[in-house]
Parts: structure tokens; sequence; C-alpha cells
């Protein structure tokens, strides 16, 4: 087999739904919405190789991340659950949730936004920082690394 003719290019897929409630990736490239995901719940699995880049309007998100690279959520969302395993920084600053659990047992950098209420359980190495004044905060911190307020 001739590799010297192989050629990688980059290539786009567009996909278009009216009720969008799941995402899976695996494999390995980037996830990037270039417009806000709107409805009412959307869950979404990330084990792939690649950056996930989502604009939300949701009453109710949820993510599983196991993969390997980073995650940028803006928007909003009154619920908001995040299960990081994964290696990569989350920046979720931008997206306002009400409420937001975070489980966080990977490796990288997380940052979350709660107007209402926050559940961090941080086992895992990095940091977690999460900007609002939730009224209610459960705070678990387990792992290698802070879990602070700004």
């Amino acid at each position: 087999m001739d590799f010297k003719s192989f050629t990688v290019t980059k290539m786009n897929v567009y996909v278009t739904v009216k009720d969008l409630k799941s995402i899976n990736s695996h494999g390995i490239g980037d996830v990037k919405a270039q417009n806000a995901l709107k409805g009412s719940d959307l869950s979404v699995e990330n084990s792939a190789v690649g950056d996930l880049d989502l604009q939300l309007d949701y009453q109710s998100f949820d993510i599983h991340y196991t993969g390997v690279g980073d995650v940028r959520l803006t928007g909003k969302a009154d619920k908001v659950e995040i299960d990081c395993t994964g290696v990569g920084d989350i920046d979720a600053y931008e997206l306002i949730a009400h409420s937001m659990e975070l489980e966080h047992s990977g490796v990288g950098n997380t940052k979350v936004y709660a107007n209402e209420s926050i559940h961090v359980d941080f086992s895992g190495v990095g940091e977690v920082h999460y900007k609002g004044n939730p009224k209610h905060k459960d705070i678990e911190k387990h792992g290698i690394g802070s879990v602070t307020s700004h």
C-alpha cells in the first residue's frame, strides 16, 4: 500500500434536526454547534478525542464526558448535570444554570455557573471554579486540586 498518496483532509458534517434529544460522540473529531441548540432535554455522551463546543437553551442538560479534549458550553439551562471522567478542560462559565451538579473524577480544570444551587463532587486532578451566587452549596473535595468560588 502506498501511504505517500494518502491525504488527510478536513471534513465538515452538517446536521439539521427539529428536536435534538441526544448527542453521542465517539471516535476522533470536534463537535461544534453553529447555532444555539434548543429544546426541553438534551443528553450528551462524549468519549471522543476532540473538542466539544455547544451553545444551549434547554430546560435540562446532562453530559457524561469520558473523552480527551476540551469542552465549551454556553447559553442557559434550568438544570445541568456534568459527569467528567475524561481528560481536558471544561469551560461552562457562560452556561447559566439554576441548578448545577458536577461530578469530576477526571483530569483538567472545570468552570461552571450556578444561580440557585450547586453540588460538586470533586475527586479528580485539577481545579473547579464556580461563578454565580448559589443559595445552596454542597461541595465535596477528595481530589488533587481546589474548588473555589469566583
